[in-house]
């Protein structure tokens, strides 16, 4: 009675880990990853970071969870069909719908990874929680919810993750989502975020009203893992930055679960030799971990040398199955009923899960449709047609009303040649971000497509009070250029392309302007540097046209022909190059072959 007394007095244990390891790398992760991010964005661009975070923390932090699949004997001998089919059905798949380009897969490896954050984040709720006993079904059901409305309700309700989101849906081949729908699926989602939370915070008095609290410690992880998912999607603007955020916190609670974990499943033995070896407790194996874990990611930047684009698909449709296994395995192998789970956590208790029968490997088996039926679906529709780019942007700026929505649209109207409406959309954008500098370059675009030439200098200016823009002196250069103001025009345009060297319609009106100074060379400069960004396009056509026409001017028919014969080979519906094609070939009595163009 004595020693049962003294049991029961002795404090719970709390921790995971121990308790400076649980605040360190699973609650309060993100006081450590906000300063680390925001000094290494001082120095690297966000876009490199992004690629730096995808490859070594989202694609690397795959290798401890296949280590677990396939490194612990007993776990593989219980779910030995799962780990032999799946990966390959899987890699099939992926590698078809990579090689294919088809975007649902893209869609669906999205939505799975937001369940999958909320599921890890749920997962650590449901290990505080049982390390004080507390386990009742209501509790977990809350949990659950609180999970899905937080994690679910920030991308709902944030326009730059629903805009990421409709993209990849209309890529996907999917139909155009009317906007009141939009605007609908964001209210019920605040709702029902208001909902859940409120019934959460009554359990929660009630549970400490009958003395059966949480664990303190879950309640802190989810300020912290709500907090920061939120954060992350909603307050950060920049969709990459916020990915990349919380794609840190996920990797680093993982790897360390991971390695806590298996230091005491090695301890109990059940491991294969290669895990058996790296999972003790040292300081060089813990580094040589990471190191595998750096070395997976790595596989991430092999696509990227590999010069034929059919392996390079291949290899891609092979990382996009890591990711999908992931999510897969991490899905029943660290169920926390399972008593071996609950063992390696320093936990009682628990059930011995046996291997499926036959009835219940057909029910798992047929939860995969979830996958391959959206998947298939999406297939389907990518191969009839994607909806035209226009009524896309269209629909993306009526649903999500930002201003980079507005000024997309502006450009695509602009490009169909309604100046018009371009005007209102612009000015739409500039409403909502009065700092849009690419949606005032496009105002002042629009408005001298439809003659008002002092508005549109008015447009370029402003954009150039604030900051120099490639674009806007390219747009004042044209203007000068209309008005007979040849010198000021070429000045514009060198110094648009001072700003940027690869600005494509600056080069197109430099060379234009020089050709009818009768500057032969530099204008052939500016024309071939056009044609040499993509030598066997379709639209390069009337780019070797202008070619043509630039050579032919300068004397230089024969190099005039070969540029026409060119053009003619990419489009050959070109009626005019067809005509100047025919001219050029009659002009030097090659009659027979003019006529058979």
């Amino acid at each position: 009675m004595a020693e049962s007394a003294s049991v029961l007095s002795a404090p719970k244990r709390l921790w995971i880990l121990g308790p400076w390891q649980d605040g360190l790398l699973f609650i309060a992760t993100p006081l450590l990853i906000l300063p680390l991010v925001l000094l290494a964005r001082t120095r690297i661009p966000v876009e490199d970071l992004a690629i730096c975070v995808a490859s070594f923390g989202a694609l690397g932090h795959h290798f401890p969870g296949m280590l677990r699949a396939y490194g612990d004997r007993e776990l593989f001998q219980r779910f030995r069909v799962r780990f032999v089919v799946a990966p390959i059905f899987l890699v099939a798949v992926c590698v078809f719908c990579a090689s294919r380009q088809l975007g649902g897969l893209i869609l669906l490896l999205y939505v799975w990874g937001v369940w999958h954050g909320l599921a890890q984040t749920y997962g650590f709720l449901r290990i505080y929680d049982a390390k004080v006993q507390s386990s009742a079904r209501l509790t977990c059901r809350l949990d659950m919810a609180m999970c899905v409305a937080w994690f679910g309700g920030a991308v709902l309700l944030s326009p730059t993750r629903m805009h990421r989101l409709l993209e990849m849906f209309y890529a996907s081949g999917g139909p155009l989502v009317p906007a009141p729908w939009v605007h609908a699926a964001a209210t019920f989602a605040g709702w029902a975020l208001v909902g859940v939370t409120l019934a959460y915070l009554v359990h929660l008095h009630l549970s400490y009203r009958r003395a059966e609290a949480p664990s303190p410690l879950k309640l802190l992880l989810m300020l912290s893992s709500f907090g920061f998912w939120w954060y992350s999607n909603v307050a950060v603007s920049n969709l990459l930055l916020g990915i990349l955020l919380f794609e840190i916190f996920h990797d680093v609670q993982y790897l360390s679960i991971v390695w806590g974990f298996n230091l005491k499943r090695a301890e109990k033995g059940g491991l294969g030799g290669f895990s058996r070896f790296l999972f003790r407790s040292s300081g060089a194996l813990a580094g040589a971990y990471v190191g595998l874990v750096f070395a997976y990611g790595a596989l991430n930047y092999v696509p990227e040398i590999v010069p034929s684009e059919t392996l390079k698909r291949v290899l891609m449709g092979v990382l996009a199955a890591s990711a999908v296994l992931h999510f897969y395995y991490d899905g029943f192998i660290w169920k926390v009923r399972d008593r071996s789970t609950r063992q390696s956590l320093g936990l009682a208790g628990g059930q011995e899960l046996r291997s499926a029968s036959a009835r219940t490997a057909l029910a798992h088996g047929a939860k995969w449709l979830l996958f391959l039926v959206p998947l298939l679906g999406l297939g389907v529709a990518q191969a009839r047609g994607l909806a035209p780019e226009l009524e896309r942007s269209r629909s993306l700026a009526q649903a999500l009303d930002l201003a980079e929505d507005h000024d997309v649209l502006g450009w695509e109207l602009l490009a169909a040649g309604d100046g018009a409406a371009a005007v209102e959309s612009f000015r739409a954008a500039l409403e909502r971000d009065p700092s849009h500098a690419s949606a005032r370059v496009g105002l002042g675009d629009a408005l001298f497509s439809l003659g008002e030439g002092q508005a549109a200098e008015d447009a370029y200016r402003q954009v150039l009070l604030e900051t120099e823009v490639a674009a806007a002196h390219n747009g004042l250069g044209n203007l000068a250029a209309q008005r007979g103001e040849v010198a000021a025009a070429l000045a514009e345009y060198r110094r648009a392309l001072e700003l940027d060297p690869e600005l494509e319609t600056a080069h197109a009106n430099l060379g234009g302007a020089l050709a009818s100074l009768g500057q032969w060379e530099e204008a052939l400069e500016h024309q071939r540097w056009l044609v040499e960004q993509c030598p066997e396009c379709p639209d390069s056509a009337p780019l070797y046209r202008n070619l043509a026409r630039t050579l032919g001017d300068a004397g230089r028919p024969h190099e005039a022909i070969a540029a026409l014969r060119k053009a003619l080979a990419l489009a050959p519906a070109e009626v005019e190059a067809r005509s100047e094609l025919a001219d050029l070939l009659a002009a030097e009595g090659k009659r027979a072959d003019a006529l058979e163009r």
